[in-house]
C-alpha cells in the first residue's frame, strides 16, 4: 500500500520557498560581509538603530491618531454636534488605528526575523537602539510601571 501525503498547497509551497530564500539570503550576506572585511556587529547595530527607530515611529503615530480620535469626540460634545456629523471621519480614523495596529505587529514579526538573522550570521551581543530598556525595581515593587511618552 503506497503511503499517503497530504498535498503541497499554493501556501506551503510559498513558505518552504521564503525559508530557502531566507536561508541563501543570510549566507550570501554573511559571506559578503566576510570578503568586505566589515565587521558584522557594526552593520547589524545600524540595522537595529534603524529598527528600533521605525517601531517608535508607529508607536508614536498610534499615540497621535489615538489623541486626533479623543479630540474629534471632544470637540463633537463641545459643540453640541449630532453624532451623525463627523462619523465617516472617526470611521476613517478607527481604519487608521487598525491599519497602524498591523503594521505594529509586522515591525515586532520583522524585529524577530531580524533577530534569527542576527544570530545565524554569528552575533551573539545584544544590539541596543537609543532607548534605555532597564528593568526598575521600584516599578516592580509598586506594580505601577512609569509611562513613557512615544517620540
Amino acid at each position: 500500500m503506497a503511503a499517503r501525503y497530504a498535498p503541497v498547497t499554493p501556501t506551503i509551497a510559498c513558505i518552504y520557498a521564503l525559508l530557502n530564500l531566507n536561508f541563501l539570503f543570510t549566507f550570501f550576506v554573511s559571506v559578503l560581509l566576510m570578503e568586505a572585511g566589515v565587521e558584522k556587529v557594526f552593520v547589524a547595530q545600524r540595522v537595529a538603530t534603524k529598527l528600533f527607530a521605525s517601531e517608535n515611529a508607529v508607536d508614536a503615530a498610534m499615540v497621535e491618531t489615538a489623541e486626533l480620535m479623543a479630540d474629534l469626540l471632544k470637540a463633537r460634545k463641545d459643540l453640541g454636534i449630532s453624532a451623525v456629523v463627523g462619523d465617516r471621519a472617526a470611521a476613517k480614523l478607527a481604519e487608521a488605528m487598525s491599519a497602524l495596529s498591523e503594521a505594529r505587529s509586522a515591525m515586532v514579526e520583522a524585529h524577530g526575523e531580524l533577530n534569527e538573522t542576527k544570530l545565524r550570521l554569528g552575533i551573539r551581543t545584544k544590539l541596543t537602539g537609543a532607548e534605555d530598556k532597564t528593568f526598575r525595581l521600584e516599578e516592580a515593587a509598586t506594580g505601577k510601571a512609569a509611562l513613557r511618552q512615544a517620540v
